[in-house]
């Protein structure tokens, strides 16, 4: 297990689950070009505030990122910079990863997008998975700034740590005398 490769795999999931954001660097690149789709029961903007909110069933899809939760807010200040809200019981998520690299797939009872800060937040029952990796914990934060990420486990009945699980599954290795192309 790598630690580059654990911090590669954890902002590839992190990313993906950025909702609007067209940030994922291993992500389906072609995605960032495509148009954004949201679907909702219920739809409120306030044009004047920067604030829009989406209820009900509400699924957001761009290219292959596919994110669908109950309720999502999006609050956008006087420069640009957004917070993006996303609740479910449980929030999912999937993204297909560039090239060969498979499948990202996740969920949590909220995930947290800052735009300013590059900060994604995973919060609740946080699982993110891709073909070969898979991380769990109660709360997951990835910084697409720093590219520092972080896991935390806590029980909800009492409040007391808890471990997080994480699993790589090391690259395949060349048989012994094949012979390179």
């Amino acid at each position: 297990m790598t630690h580059r490769r654990s911090a590669k795999t954890l902002q590839r999931l992190a990313l993906a689950a950025a909702l609007l954001w067209p940030l994922a660097a291993q992500a389906e690149k072609a995605d960032r070009d495509k148009k954004i789709v949201v679907e909702a029961l219920e739809f409120e903007r306030d044009q004047k505030n920067g604030f829009a909110s989406f209820s009900g069933e509400v699924k957001v899809v761009q290219g292959t990122l596919e994110v669908s939760g109950d309720h999502a807010t999006v609050q956008e200040d006087a420069e640009g910079n957004q917070t993006i809200v996303m609740r479910g019981r449980p929030v999912r998520f999937k993204q297909k990863l560039d090239g060969d690299a498979g499948m990202l797939n996740g969920r949590a009872d909220r995930v947290d997008y800052f735009s300013k800060t590059g900060e994604a937040k995973f919060a609740g029952n946080a699982w993110i998975k891709t073909d070969s990796d898979e991380i769990n914990g109660d709360l997951l934060t990835y910084n697409t700034q720093t590219e520092i990420y972080r896991a935390v486990g806590m029980s909800k009945v009492n409040q007391t740590r808890q471990k997080v699980r994480m699993e790589i599954t090391p690259k395949p290795r060349p048989a012994e005398g094949a012979v390179k192309p």
